[in-house]
């Protein structure tokens, strides 16, 4: 079955578009007749250039209205000054890691994980990092603190035909760090500057 795909904005004939100097956004104004309330104020909200509003109202009168997008500008305003507070924070970061500091995580849901990385090379704001081994001591039922062990990687089993054969080193990685010293693993993880202080974890679900 052939699915409709949305091209460009539907606005009512008639709307007036309503703009607010430096943000990419409209906010359309009109009026549309009804079976039950007669005439009524209408308006509809978009940001950027997406094709549906982010919202579509029918206002009960024009200080309902005129509210409405006040603070719809306002909003997208605020939006606007943390993306270029961001951006500007990327251009002025500049990172204090440096090779042989480690940085920790803690992940999970029904259970705490924690991995620990060594940082190798430290390139303008990029880095090399490589998982190390933890020495663990059992504080409760699967549960207890960890500890790095620097310049001892951790290994992972080495697979062939679905069998392990052996266990080879950690993978190096090369990342790109965040203002704060974090460093994104991966969609779920991200580590940061260990604080030297033992870290729980558990393996119990």
């Amino acid at each position: 079955m052939q699915q409709f795909r949305q091209t460009e904005r539907y606005t009512p004939q008639g709307y007036v578009p309503i703009t607010h100097e430096g943000l990419d956004a409209v906010v359309y104004i009109g009026q549309t007749e009804t079976l039950l309330k007669g005439t009524v104020l209408c308006g509809a909200a978009y940001r950027g250039r997406a094709l549906k509003p982010e919202w579509n109202y029918i206002f009960r009168n024009e200080a309902q209205r005129d509210h409405t997008i006040t603070e719809f500008f306002a909003s997208v305003a605020a939006q606007k000054d943390r993306k270029e507070k961001r951006i500007t924070e990327r251009k002025l970061f500049r990172t204090i890691l440096k090779p042989g500091d480690i940085l920790d995580t803690c992940w999970g849901y029904d259970q705490t994980n924690v991995e620990f990385y060594q940082v190798l090379t430290v390139h303008n704001n990029t880095v090399t990092i490589q998982e190390v081994c933890q020495d663990y001591k059992e504080t409760g039922y699967m549960c207890g603190h960890t500890m790095p062990i620097p310049n001892k990687s951790a290994t992972e089993p080495q697979w062939k035909d679905g069998i392990i054969i052996g266990r080879i080193d950690a993978p190096i990685l090369t990342k790109r760090i965040s203002p704060g010293e974090s460093v994104r693993i991966n969609e779920s993880v991200t580590a940061s500057k260990w604080d030297g202080q033992q870290c729980y974890t558990s393996s119990y679900a």
